[in-house]
């Protein structure tokens, strides 16, 4: 994920399971391309794999790397929309499932909020997601995206021939969770009379990179020359960025980690959800014990104290 602030204060002391990197817009640069496409390449490597990477003609992707394990392949500049497998559908179903985990987080907020609840208080909820939040959003979207989903936009994009692979178990169909009834969970008023369309497609004419042209081309050779004479060469402000919503961290014990486990796995079977999630929360169990555990060994006498002689 690519910010504008090097440091947001809802950051502080909090797990982040995303790569963050920032620039004073926001957007997608040479340098952070060349750096994740170098991290790749070992990966890859690592892997024993070979694998080709295909790009559109956005300027930052215009790098000059010796790579072992990722060739990259350009595709042709008048036909990328139709050529793309994340424009197939990839990026459409991130954008549902994220906006989901947006739509559950908002109604959750809301029914804490209403008269008679333990959170309710005077006045609107508050209703603001802080970036934290989001990134969280984001982690949990890209992750619940289906193997078939990719391998089905890739198929629609022209680039898997029946013969080649084998077929997934699920589909062929490039599907989008519905959100309809989440959407008609949400008060009007909160969503600013958009339509859920509207909702869904709020940032599809966003930019993310230069397009290559002269002056992008003359500004990002300027850029890299003036990082080389400053301590903060990618533009970024040092100062905390304008966060859209409170956070404090905090630092949970492990005994409270388990607990908040043990309450997940009750609530699990109480209300007769399939075995597999109260599982998962068993296995969670086990790892956060584990680090529960002494390091060294315990004698019995710690605890009772050493035998008279």
């Amino acid at each position: 994920m690519i910010g504008r602030s090097k440091k947001p204060t809802c950051f502080k002391n909090q797990h982040i399971p995303v790569r963050c990197r920032s620039n004073k817009k926001a957007w997608m640069t040479r340098d952070l391309f060349e750096e994740w496409l170098l991290e790749f390449d070992s990966l890859i490597e690592g892997q024993g794999r070979k694998v080709v990477l295909l790009l559109d003609n956005c300027s930052a992707h215009s790098v000059n790397l010796k790579l072992t394990s990722v060739e990259l392949m350009f595709l042709p500049s008048n036909t990328t929309a139709g050529l793309q497998p994340l424009d197939a559908g990839v990026i459409a179903n991130f954008k549902v499932l994220y906006r989901r985990r947006m739509l559950e987080w908002l109604i959750l907020a809301i029914d804490r909020a209403a008269p008679g609840t333990s959170g309710h208080a005077d006045g609107p909820p508050d209703l603001k997601i802080s970036l934290l939040k989001a990134v969280r959003f984001v982690y949990g979207a890209w992750y619940e995206i289906k193997q078939s989903t990719i391998y089905n936009c890739f198929k629609k994009a022209g680039f898997v021939r029946q013969d080649e692979l084998p077929q997934p178990t699920e589909t062929n169909t490039v599907e989008a969770p519905d959100i309809t009834e989440l959407w008609e969970l949400v008060p009007t008023g909160d969503t600013g009379g958009a339509s859920m369309e509207e909702f869904l497609t709020a940032d599809s004419a966003a930019s993310f990179c230069d397009e290559v042209t002269d002056e992008a081309i003359a500004e990002d050779v300027l850029s890299r020359q003036t990082a080389k004479l400053c301590d903060d060469g990618d533009g970024s402000s040092d100062s905390d960025e304008i966060d859209s919503g409170t956070l404090t961290p905090t630092t949970m014990s492990t005994q409270s980690a388990l607990s908040s486990i043990d309450s997940l796995i009750d609530f699990m079977h109480a209300k007769g959800l399939p075995p597999v999630f109260a599982q998962q929360l068993e296995s969670m169990h086990t790892a956060v014990v584990k680090l529960k555990v002494p390091q060294k060994q315990v004698q019995i006498s710690d605890y009772f104290g050493a035998p008279n002689p």
